[in-house]
């Protein structure tokens, strides 16, 4: 068995020729964050070219309705030969393009023919762009997505709400499992707030004693990504390669049934 996803790996490795963008999992830790987060979006783009934002959220509270945008098809649908890849990618705006991922976030790792036309799909599109954010989903009760789990850098986006604080914890307890993680990026959409700064200092101790993570807190999300520990981006390719040929065994998340801060 190991032999022979070692060999798929190896395989799936020889599709990735160029040169990647940089990749940042961005993870919106509830639905009320998201028109924030399309903002900050909206930002980074008038500063840096070529920027591709991959959402994972399903038809409710969507970036692509955050951004006022339709988002018609899934890039699994590109990937199945339904439709051509360039129906799949809406233009917001000049720099920016988005994409919808959740259907291709659930079929990865599901069957080795699907998963390797996802690998080739996303080969391709990582020679026209700059950088990737992934505006993934938080932990639920079968964990993270493999997306998720395969992005190098990752910022949590909670506001001053318990129950968002928990679930950026959820999150960050599953991500701690990695072994090239060791720091987070946390920010809240009212930084100055006298909650969000009590909330911030109760998840860091709780976050270093029980997890052994460092999180780092940034004002806004440019401010996380241009301070952010940059890293090789073929680590999420690696990575994305060596998740997408396992067996699809997501186990159980932790899932509190109430706020722990």
């Amino acid at each position: 068995m190991f032999n022979e996803q070692s060999d798929q790996a190896a395989g799936l490795r020889k599709l990735f020729r160029t040169t990647p963008p940089q990749v940042v999992g961005v993870v919106p830790c509830s639905a009320s964050v998201m028109p924030w987060v399309a903002q900050q979006i909206l930002a980074r783009a008038s500063e840096t070219e070529r920027v591709l934002a991959l959402d994972e959220w399903g038809a409710y509270g969507n970036l692509a309705d955050s951004l006022l945008v339709s988002s018609r098809f899934d890039l699994l649908q590109a990937v199945e030969g339904h439709v051509a890849l360039c129906d799949c990618l809406v233009d917001v705006r000049a720099g920016l393009q988005l994409g919808a991922v959740s259907r291709l976030a659930s079929a990865l790792g599901s069957d080795r023919t699907v998963n390797q036309r996802i690998l080739a799909l996303l080969g391709d599109l990582q020679r026209h762009f700059s950088e990737w954010l992934v505006v993934a989903r938080a932990a639920d009760a079968m964990g993270v997505s493999r997306l998720l789990s395969a992005v190098p850098r990752v910022v949590m986006i909670a506001d001053s709400r318990p129950e968002s604080v928990t679930a950026a914890y959820a999150t960050l307890k599953q991500l701690a499992e990695r072994d090239d993680l060791p720091a987070a990026t946390v920010v809240f959409t009212q930084p100055q707030s006298r909650e969000a700064q009590a909330l911030a200092g109760n998840l860091q101790r709780v976050v270093q004693d029980q997890l052994g993570l460092r999180l780092v807190f940034a004002p806004d999300l440019q401010q996380a990504l241009r301070t952010g520990e940059m890293t090789s981006p073929q680590k999420f390719l690696d990575r994305l390669i060596l998740t997408a040929s396992r067996p699809n065994r997501r186990v159980p998340a932790w899932k509190p049934k109430y706020a722990f801060i």
